[in-house]
């Protein structure tokens, strides 16, 4: 028990490793579920120039060329899928 007691207390302390590991996995998750609910909203290729420009952090010219877009369109895509994630997620991810 004495060791659950421990957890609880380091996840309160908003300076713990354990706190800013459990923020960021939950951070992950929510975005992945926030990524599913919009997959019916933009096209495949939108989807993956979002995370491969947002999250993955490749050269847009890069992602553009490999999904076969043009650099304009695949900044398009990452910006209403941005868009789009900020307003389905506001007060769920900080």
């Amino acid at each position: 028990m004495q060791a659950v007691g421990r957890l609880a207390d380091e996840l309160m302390d908003e300076k713990s490793d354990l706190r800013k590991r459990w923020e960021h996995e939950h951070d992950k998750y929510m975005l992945e579920h926030l990524l599913d609910i919009l997959s019916h909203r933009f096209n495949k290729k939108s989807i993956q120039a979002f995370r491969r420009i947002s999250l993955e952090e490749l050269p847009a010219k890069q992602v553009a060329n490999d999904l076969e877009m043009t650099l304009g369109a695949a900044r398009v895509a990452q910006h209403r899928v941005l868009q789009a994630l900020k307003k389905i997620g506001k007060g769920l991810i900080d």
